[in-house]
């Protein structure tokens, strides 16, 4: 690939800050089928619970950071790219504090 067909590091960000919740939903439908054995339903959801908490905190950061390089590399293709992954993430990470809180027995 030439230099100037490569996409800026903040494009990439972006793009990876949306991409994560998808990775999310693609394992859990991967997982779906071994939930059915009642022996392994309660350790996948473990795995998968901190496998989609950290990958939507991943996304998270990764729309922050992509923000950081607007000034550098203009808003096209950084902005809306990243704004839908941190809302996105944003709400899965809030979802999973409040599973967590109430697993606690805090609320």
């Amino acid at each position: 690939m030439a230099e100037e067909d490569k996409k800026p590091l903040a494009r990439q960000l972006a793009q990876a800050s949306w991409v994560c919740p998808l990775i999310i939903v693609v394992f859990n439908l991967l997982l779906s089928p071994l939930r059915a054995d009642p022996s392994k339903a309660e350790a996948l959801s473990v795995v998968f619970a901190l496998f989609a908490t950290l990958m939507a905190f991943i996304g998270f950061c990764c729309g922050v950071a992509a923000l950081f390089g607007i000034r550098r590399h203009g808003a096209k293709g950084i902005v809306i790219p990243s704004l839908i992954g941190i809302v996105i993430c944003s709400i899965y990470l809030s979802i999973a504090v409040i599973n967590f809180l109430r697993g606690a027995g805090v609320i």
